[in-house]
């Protein structure tokens, strides 16, 4: 997937749809769940960037506003719901398009942050998947963003998928996987971010 992430980054700088000063990236766990929970301030409206405004070098930033539940269980609130999002008690039994829920949208705006599929994120879990070697409250400074760790260092995974229960789709809810491991109840999110972020 980081190799993905590369060549997507090359490309958009190729066609000129990405700004030289950009790269697409799989988001780590905290940036993760900030996108779920919506972090201490929220743009309102949700702001979602289209790539065609990615491409400038400075666009608009608008003024935020005070999130008045950064530390919901869910993107929505603090209960669960199946009609906001994809998991078991849904009861659809597969993945659907991005859009069926849109009531499950993050503060942000980001829609199918709980259920659907797990999310890989560019975090690392550690060796051992019953003591993680990368535990919260999340440290940067721990090397749990090393790109460069073996395949024998399990990755973690966010936001549960179609087949799991409520608990898993919290916000707050982390598991983890190898990385070479593919199944229909895992995808990824992609970000684009500044490239000396």
């Amino acid at each position: 997937m980081l190799a993905c992430t590369r060549w997507l980054t090359e490309m958009g700088h190729e066609k000129k749809w990405l700004g030289e000063n950009m790269k697409i990236d799989l988001p780590s766990e905290a940036e993760w769940e900030k996108a779920a929970r919506g972090g201490e301030e929220i743009f309102q409206p949700p702001r979602i960037i289209s790539l065609d405004k990615i491409m400038t070098e400075h666009y608009t930033i608008e003024p935020r506003m005070k999130n008045e539940k950064p530390q919901r269980r869910y993107p929505w609130s603090d209960d669960a719901d199946p009609n906001r999002a994809n998991y078991a008690e849904t009861k659809i039994g597969a993945t659907n398009a991005v859009g069926c829920f849109p009531d499950g949208a993050s503060p942000c705006g980001c829609e199918e942050m709980s259920g659907n599929v797990w999310e890989w994120t560019r975090s690392l879990w550690g060796k051992d998947y019953a003591k993680p070697d990368f535990k919260y409250p999340y440290e940067l400074k721990d090397d749990r963003e090393n790109l460069e760790a073996p395949r024998d260092i399990l990755r973690v995974i966010r936001g549960g998928s179609f087949g799991t229960n409520a608990s898993s789709v919290r916000c707050a809810f982390r598991d983890w996987h190898r990385p070479n491991f593919r199944d229909r109840y895992y995808g990824f999110r992609l970000s684009a971010r500044p490239l000396s972020f």
